[in-house]
């Protein structure tokens, strides 16, 4: 594939990230260098094209240990949560009485130690443009929360249609 694309005039190397062997245009190499690795905590919904278009099976982004706790049953993709650009567990939008509710987090790994303060300042982002306030709680490490994929569909999409 390299001597393909070298053919063709592509400017492309082959790198090597901490053990896993990709490609990057020789034009980026000098900034990916220089890149520092991502610090925040981002909520990114069921579907989100970051992980659509994740490669099946990229330990450093989502850890093998619980990719069929994202990419579950019948090509259904939870909503996952994001610390320093891994998959640091999933959440959902379990709803209250009267609109309220919250946000419900299953975290996979052990987080840094600010990154529930950062999570809350997420679900509070969320709960502004929802215009419903959102807090977040945040389940013991590893604890499962079975949830029915239509019903978390059917929460999911009333929250962001219903006033």
């Amino acid at each position: 594939m390299t001597n393909g694309l070298a053919q063709a005039g592509a400017d492309i190397v082959d790198i090597d990230m901490e053990g896993v062997a990709g490609w990057v245009r020789g034009a980026d190499v000098d900034a990916l260098l220089a890149a520092d690795p991502p610090t925040s905590v981002r909520l990114l919904p069921g579907f989100d094209p970051f992980i659509n278009e994740l490669p099946r099976r990229v330990d450093a982004v989502l850890p093998d240990a619980h990719h069929d706790r994202v990419h579950r049953t019948a090509g259904w993709v939870s909503a996952v949560v994001l610390v320093d650009g891994r998959v640091g567990g999933t959440w959902e939008i379990e709803p209250g009485k009267g609109g309220a509710g919250k946000v419900v987090v299953e975290p996979f790994i052990r987080w840094r130690g600010d990154a529930k303060r950062e999570l809350q300042a997420e679900a509070d982002r969320i709960g502004a443009y929802l215009e419903r306030p959102r807090p977040a709680d945040v389940q013991p490490e590893g604890a499962r929360l079975p949830v029915d994929a239509q019903q978390y569909a059917n929460r999911v999409a009333t929250r962001l249609l219903m006033p």
